[in-house]
């Protein structure tokens, strides 16, 4: 049997941007920025055209998910330990011993628990594939995605068409849970249930949908 791999690498496929990590016993690290770069690659059978994807079409797609982090801080909306407050001028991050306040413009929010390489290779694959799947009508075999933090350090996801995950629906207005904090050495729990967040505009507030 014949196995197909796409792949693209590029410069310019990458962002800068800053973050910070929250570790399981609620620290946080500094803030601090990277020069991440991202890589990807699609295995699939040969189309019509001999191809598996067209390569100049897959860097665009991939460069227009990338710029889209470039410049920004990026904020996790579904941390079980943070406090996110977002207005149409600024975003509000709290932790049990940190306060920052930051424009809108300059950040980013991502349905994610935390800003850690694996979880941004998670969020970029889910972009990446549903935009080829409107692309090609449906989901390559198998996606992989690589977010380089540094050179020589990096994370890699791998989605297979039958375990595809989408992005974890944020809560109903109203049922957001009390945050509870884990003991040391506890990871932090997964999934919607643990976001904490509200998102206003002008006088009206509202919790993100």
């Amino acid at each position: 049997m014949q196995k197909y791999t796409v792949r693209v690498s590029k410069d310019y496929l990458g962002f800068c941007a800053a973050h910070f990590i929250v570790f399981g016993n609620n620290v946080c690290e500094r803030l601090h920025g990277h020069n991440y770069q991202v890589a990807a690659e699609i295995e699939d059978d040969l189309k019509a055209d001999h191809l598996v994807f067209d390569f100049i079409e897959f860097k665009k797609i991939l460069q227009g998910i990338t710029d889209s982090l470039d410049h920004r801080m990026l904020i996790p909306l579904n941390s079980d330990t943070l406090g996110v407050e977002v207005t149409e001028e600024k975003v509000r991050i709290s932790s049990e011993e940190k306060e920052w306040i930051i424009p809108r413009d300059d950040c980013v929010l991502l349905p994610i628990e935390n800003t850690t390489a694996e979880l941004l290779a998670r969020w970029v694959s889910e972009q990446l594939s549903e935009k080829l799947e409107a692309r090609l009508g449906q989901l390559p075999r198998i996606l992989r995605v690589e977010v380089f933090e540094s050179p020589g350090q990096s994370a890699t996801i791998e989605l297979r068409n039958s375990d595809r995950a989408r992005p974890p629906p944020l809560p109903a207005e109203g049922k957001n849970r009390d945050r509870k904090r884990n003991a040391p050495g506890h990871s932090l729990p997964p999934g919607p249930a643990c976001c904490r967040h509200r998102i206003i505009l002008g006088d009206r507030p509202s919790h993100r949908p």
